[in-house]
């Protein structure tokens, strides 16, 4: 669909209208380098936690394995999102997705919490707790625009 532009440019004005879907497949096509995006994982991490912060299971997901995968470094936070991913998928088990963030076959959470101490999961488990979605409207996190950064191409 010449003309058009490419997957990813769809995806982040859907994110910037609010669409957490959205801003999720920008944040797989960061991560994976794909969509016509270069392999970026600040720029994944930063759209799957728009998502992820809005309550988006997946994006929760994702962004705790790349904690647990060590592109990102704070095992508190990623385990807090691997939790919160996991209780959301406790209301959906029936549908395949939910039950394999559930069941974790790649062992995200084994990874994480074979490193922490009793203290940092205790802490992470806490965070998770008391963890509310935000209901503010994209595209703005703390006033930051959601506007393409190298590696997006039309």
């Amino acid at each position: 669909m010449a003309g058009y532009g490419t997957a990813s440019t769809w995806f982040l004005k859907s994110c910037q209208l609010g669409s957490v879907t959205g801003c999720h497949n920008i944040g797989v096509g960061y991560e994976n380098a794909e969509h016509g995006l270069q392999k970026n994982y600040l720029e994944a991490a930063r759209f799957y936690r728009v998502a992820a912060e809005r309550g988006y299971m997946q994006s929760q997901y994702n962004l705790g394995s790349m904690y647990a995968n060590r592109y990102l470094s704070d095992d508190v936070e990623g385990l807090k999102w691997l939790l919160l991913s996991q209780k959301a998928a406790s209301s959906c088990l029936g549908q395949p997705l939910c039950k394999w963030v559930r069941d974790d076959p790649p062992g995200h959470v084994a990874k994480l919490t074979g490193r922490m101490s009793a203290v940092e999961i205790q802490a992470a488990e806490a965070q998770a707790a008391a963890w509310h979605p935000q209901r503010d409207g994209l595209p703005f996190v703390s006033g930051e625009s959601l506007s393409p950064r190298p590696g997006l191409k039309d």
